[in-house]
C-alpha cells in the first residue's frame, strides 16, 4: 500500500526546521545582510549565486536556477526522494510521522535506515567501551604502539571488534532480524557452512560518520602480521556508500566551523595523529582513490584542497589521479596545493618525526597547481626534443582547458610559456582555444516571467502570505477566465484558511499541483519593489486588476451591443460598469 503523509505535519515539519541549520551542515554559508550566500552545490562557478533566505526558508540560485525548500534541498543535494526527505528531516527533528493509508507491516525507508543507524551507533559504542575500560589488552598494546593518546582515542571512538562474535550477540542479545541488519551492514557476514562471523574481528576500529555525526561504517585496522588484508572498510548499503564519504569531515567541522582549507591524506591514523598534534583540518578519503563526488563534498566545506599522500609509487599516482579529478571544480575562488612527503613515510611517521611546527611549515610551503602539473609534464616530455615539446603542450592544454576558472586558466598558460620557452601569451591562448572541445550549449533554459499586475500580485503573496488579508472583494474576481486570476484566489483562500503560512509552507501545499513550477520562480522573482512599499503597491496592484477586469467587462458588453442590442439587464450592467469606471477615473 502507498504511504502518505497529510500536509498538516509536513506543514508542522517546515515551522520547526531552519534552512540553515541543514544547508549549512552541506555547504559553506556565508551572511551578507538578511540572506546567506554560497558557491551553488549544483553546478560550477567562480562567484557565489547561491542565496538561502532565513525569513522565507527558501534557497535559490541565480546561475542555474536551482530553487525550493529544505525538502527540495535533501531531494536534489542528497539525492533523496520526497518521501524519503521528509523522513530525513523527521529523524533529525525526532518527530514521528502520522503515515496515512499506510501498511504498518512494510517498513518505510526511513524506519530501514533508522534500524540500521540505531544497530551500527550500538556497536560502535560497545568497540569503543572494550578500548575505554581497557578490557582488550591487545587493542591498548596496538594503541600504544603507534603512539596514540587518551583524547585522541576518545575523540575518534576508536574501537576493537573481538575475535569471538558469540560475546557480542550474547552481550545485545541480538534477535533474527538484527542479524539480518548486520548481514547488510557487512559487520557479520555467512562463511561456506552458512555460519556467521564477524568481519572485523581482531581488528581496531575506526567509526565514520555522517556530517550530522550517526556512525555509518567501520574502518578496520588488523593488529598483527597475519596474511589478512591490513584495512578493511563496511560494505556499501543504504546509509553508506565510500565514494560518498569522507572519514573525519564531521570531526574537523566540529571543532573548526569555517574550514579555510582542508588537508586530505590516505589513512585514518593519519588523520588522527595528526589531530593529535595539533593540526585539526585533516581528513581522509577512505583509500588512495579519491572520487569526483568526494572533491565535490569537499569543495562544499573548503575552497583551498591540499593533497598530502604517502611517499611512495602508489601516494605519487593518487595525487596526479586527484590533480586530474579536481580541475573541472577550480573555479576562480578555489585552489588545490601538494604536499610531497620524503620517500617511505607517511602524515603520521613524518609528523612525530620532525613535529608540528616543521609540519606546518610544508603545509604552508605546498606546491601549488601550476608546480606539479609542469613538473609531472617535464618529467614525462624532454624539453630538448621539438616533438615531445609539441606533446607537452597539448597534453597541457587538454589539461587546462578543463578549468572552469579564467584566471586560473590564463596563470598555467602564461607558465606554460615560461617553461616551453614561447613568451606570446596570445599565440598560446590561440593554441588553447583551438583545443577546446565545445560539448554543445547546455545552459539552462529558464522560462521568462511576463511582468504584469497578476503576477506581481501572486508573487508578492507568495513571498509575504499575510497579505491576504488585504484582498476584498473575491467574488468580483472569480467573474473571470483567466487561469493567473483564478491561481491567485486559490492561492488567497489557502493562506486565509491556514494562518501564519511562510513562503516555503505555502509552496508546499502545491508541491504535486501544475502550478509548482511557476509558483517557485514567483517565490523568488525580483519584483523590485522596496520592502516598506510593498503592502501599499499590493493594494495599488489589487485596484489596477479590479479596474482592468471592469474595463474587459464593460468593453465585452459594448462589442455585444454593437453585434446584437443588449436586454435591459444587460443594459443595468453596461451603465453599473461605467459608474465604476469612472470612479476609477
Amino acid at each position: 500500500m502507498n504511504k502518505y503523509i497529510p500536509n498538516f505535519f509536513i506543514n508542522e515539519l517546515l515551522s520547526q526546521v531552519n534552512i540553515i541549520d541543514v544547508i549549512g551542515t552541506r555547504i559553506n554559508l556565508k551572511k551578507k545582510g538578511k540572506n546567506f550566500f554560497s558557491l551553488c552545490p549544483f553546478h560550477i562557478e567562480n562567484n557565489p549565486s547561491f542565496l538561502v533566505n532565513e525569513e522565507k526558508q527558501f534557497y535559490f540560485c541565480f546561475g542555474c536556477n536551482a530553487r525550493g525548500n529544505v525538502i527540495n534541498f535533501l531531494m536534489n543535494y542528497d539525492k533523496l526522494d520526497f518521501i524519503s526527505s521528509i523522513e530525513e528531516l523527521s529523524n533529525l527533528f525526532n518527530l514521528k510521522i502520522p503515515y496515512e493509508n499506510y501498511n504498518e507491516n512494510k517498513s518505510s525507508g526511513i524506519e530501514k535506515r533508522i534500524k540500521l543507524y540505531k544497530i551500527i551507533n550500538k556497536i560502535s559504542s560497545y568497540y569503543h567501551k572494550i578500548v575505554r575500560d581497557k578490557i582488550s589488552k591487545d587493542a591498548i598494546n596496538f594503541l600504544k604502539s603507534r603512539g596514540l593518546n587518551n583524547y585522541v582515542i576518545s575523540y575518534f571512538e576508536i574501537g576493537f571488534s573481538p575475535f569471538n562474535w558469540y560475546e557480542i550477540d550474547k552481550y545485545f542479545n541480538f534477535n533474527a532480524e538484527d542479524r539480518s541488519i548486520l548481514i547488510k551492514l557487512g559487520i557479520l557476514n555467512i562463511d561456506k557452512y552458512g555460519q556467521l562471523y564477524n568481519k572485523f574481528y581482531n581488528r581496531i576500529i575506526f567509526p565514520i560518520k555522517n556530517i550530522n555525526g550517526q556512525v555509518i561504517a567501520f574502518g578496520g585496522r588488523i593488529i598483527n602480521n597475519d596474511t589478512n588484508p591490513k584495512y578493511i572498510n563496511s560494505n556499501d548499503n543504504i546509509i553508506f556508500h565510500k565514494k560518498d564519504n569522507i572519514y573525519g569531515l564531521y570531526e574537523a567541522k566540529k571543532s573548526i566551523y569555517k574550514l579555510n582549507k582542508l588537508i586530505i591524506v590516505e589513512g585514518f591514523i593519519d588523520v588522527i595523529t595528526l589531530r593529535q598534534f595539533n593540526i585539526e583540518n585533516v581528513v581522509s578519503i577512505l583509500g588512495t582513490s579519491i572520487s569526483s563526488n568526494q572533491i565535490k563534498i569537499l569543495y562544499n566545506h573548503t575552497n583551498h584542497i591540499i593533497y598530502c599522500y604517502d611517499g611512495d609509487r602508489v601516494g605519487y599516482c593518487a595525487m596526479w589521479k586527484s590533480l586530474k579529478l579536481s580541475l573541472p571544480y577550480l573555479t576562480n575562488n578555489r585552489q588545490i596545493s601538494f604536499i610531497f612527503l620524503p620517500k617511505g613515510t607517511d602524515p603520521d611517521t613524518l609528523i612525530r618525526k620532525i613535529g608540528t611546527n616543521k609540519f606546518k611549515l610544508l603545509i604552508k610551503q605546498a606546491y601549488s597547481l601550476l608546480e606539479v602539473l609542469f613538473r609531472v609534464l617535464s618529467f614525462k616530455f624532454n624539453l630538448n626534443n621539438i616533438n615531445s615539446r609539441i606533446k607537452l603542450i597539448y597534453s597541457a592544454l587538454l589539461l587546462i582547458n578543463k578549468i572552469p576558472g579564467e584566471v586560473i586558466r590564463v596563470s598555467l598558460i602564461y607558465e606554460l610559456g615560461k617553461k616551453i620557452g614561447i613568451m606570446d601569451y596570445n599565440y598560446l591562448k590561440k593554441l588553447l582555444f583551438n583545443y577546446k572541445k565545445y560539448k554543445g550549449n547546455n545552459l539552462l533554459k529558464v522560462n521568462i516571467i511576463k511582468y504584469n499586475y497578476i503576477n506581481i500580485l501572486i508573487s508578492l503573496l507568495i513571498q509575504k502570505p499575510r497579505l491576504s488579508i488585504l484582498v476584498k472583494n473575491l467574488d468580483e474576481l472569480s467573474d473571470t477566465n483567466s487561469s493567473d486570476i483564478t491561481l491567485f484566489i486559490m492561492l488567497v483562500n489557502t493562506c486565509n484558511a491556514k494562518s501564519n503560512l511562510s513562503t516555503n509552507q505555502l509552496l508546499e501545499y502545491y508541491r504535486h499541483s501544475d502550478v509548482f513550477e511557476k509558483l517557485e520562480k514567483l517565490a523568488v522573482w525580483n519584483h523590485m519593489i522596496k520592502y516598506n512599499l510593498i503592502e501599499d503597491t499590493f493594494i495599488e496592484m489589487l485596484d489596477k486588476l479590479h479596474y482592468s477586469i471592469v474595463e474587459q467587462k464593460y468593453n465585452n458588453l459594448i462589442n455585444r451591443d454593437r453585434l446584437n442590442k443588449l436586454n435591459y439587464k444587460e443594459r443595468l450592467e453596461l451603465w453599473s460598469l461605467n459608474l465604476k469606471l469612472a470612479q476609477h477615473k
